[in-house]
């Protein structure tokens, strides 16, 4: 399943290929858990900003430094069936790579491939015994 986050639709253009995945607010983790149920394999497309990329441009994520404040498994390890999630090795890994900062609604230009909420699905991924979960963000300059 090919996913789109809604800060991520919003920047771009309506010919763009992305606009024909499936639309996830990644805030609302109820909704995403419900989507992502039963789900084996997951590619989910974000939002970065960096002048260092070309306008559109797709790059692989490797790993993600969550500085959202949020961890969308609390309150729902009971639910989710888990105690611990070892959250290592989340993503399929990519030549070339790179490790995003997820940021949360705001998007800090300080860090060189800021992201929004990519660290929630990629947790819940887990959580959900997601086995192919691969991860892009798309630059919107």
């Amino acid at each position: 399943m090919k996913l789109i986050t809604t800060e991520l639709i919003k920047k771009i253009p309506k010919e763009h290929k992305a606009m024909k995945y499936f639309v996830i607010d990644l805030q609302d983790i109820e909704k995403t858990i419900k989507v992502l149920k039963n789900k084996k394999t997951i590619k989910i497309y974000d939002l970065t900003i960096s002048s260092k990329l070309e306008k559109f441009q797709i790059i692989p994520v490797n790993d993600h430094i969550n500085r959202t404040g949020k961890n969308p498994l609390i309150t729902r390890q009971k639910e989710l069936k888990i105690d611990f999630l070892d959250s290592t090795k989340l993503y399929k890994q990519k030549k070339k790579g790179i490790i995003t900062d997820c940021c949360g609604e705001r998007l800090n230009k300080n860090y060189l491939f800021p992201s929004h909420y990519l660290s929630n699905i990629s947790i819940l991924a887990k959580a959900l015994k997601i086995n192919k979960f691969s991860a892009y963000l798309i630059n919107a300059i």
